[in-house]
């Protein structure tokens, strides 16, 4: 739950950050929202994925050889 409210919170502020950096600077939306939209991926992606990485082909192989 906690890796969830810390996304939630982190797109909220990114958002919001980079809103108000573009309307302080005179910067169209246009130029700033795929900048946006990528840490916004990147927020997304660090919730929906594992933290510890299993190669599952190493898996595969492993088993071929112990049979």
């Amino acid at each position: 739950m906690n890796k969830f409210l810390l996304s939630i919170v982190g797109i909220f502020l990114i958002f919001g950050t980079g809103t108000l950096i573009g309307s302080f600077f005179g910067i169209s939306m246009v130029y700033i929202l795929p900048f946006v939209g990528w840490f916004i991926a990147l927020i997304l992606f660090y919730l929906i994925l594992d933290e510890k990485h299993k190669n599952v082909f190493m898996e595969k192989l492993n088993e071929l050889q112990n049979q």
